[in-house]
């Protein structure tokens, strides 16, 4: 079953339509329902490109995968759905860019995740870096004893300024 919206993306599985209200909105709510694998094909291409090399979207399922694993439930006890298809988790818009690529990653990597001492790894990702990542206790508070593996790494590499959201300026009051 493929659902089209609006917006014409195309959702594969079945969707579940319940009402939606609160102060300011009334209206109606879908969610999703489908396989993990089926799910990061819907990822993969909002959140890098389909046309990138094969190796790095290979590269970005196991990311992808490995943070719907680790998130899975993060919206549940409020919303009753498991990851919302913005940035606050994970882009998805569903199956209308996937392509034979994409497929190809998704499925040469079934099942793989980042893990670390044996369980699936908190990972974050990003579309820029601004040049240098930051270890996780700076991110997102607490010590980075916590997540020993994620560090700060420089990536000279990276042409940030060529970046839509790549440079920034923010001004604060004194």
């Amino acid at each position: 079953v493929y659902i089209k919206s609006d917006a014409n993306y195309l959702y594969p599985g079945a969707m579940v339509f319940r009402r939606y209200a609160d102060a300011t909105t009334d209206g109606v709510e879908a969610i999703n329902l489908l396989p993990l694998e089926t799910y990061i094909t819907g990822v993969l291409p909002w959140e890098i490109s389909n046309s990138w090399t094969f190796e790095a979207q290979r590269v970005f399922a196991i990311a992808a995968r490995t943070f719907a694993v680790t998130q899975k439930g993060r919206h549940f006890s409020a919303d009753g759905f498991d990851i919302c298809p913005n940035q606050h988790c994970q882009a998805y818009r569903g199956c209308s860019r996937t392509n034979e690529n994409v497929l190809a990653a998704v499925t040469t990597t079934k099942g793989m995740v980042v893990s670390y001492e044996g369980k699936p790894a908190t990972i974050a990702y990003a579309s820029s870096f601004g040049g240098e990542s930051i270890p996780a206790g700076t991110a997102w508070g607490g010590s980075n004893a916590r997540y020993p593996y994620l560090t700060s790494i420089k990536t000279p590499w990276e042409p940030y300024a060529d970046y839509e959201n790549g440079v920034w300026v923010d001004e604060v009051s004194p």
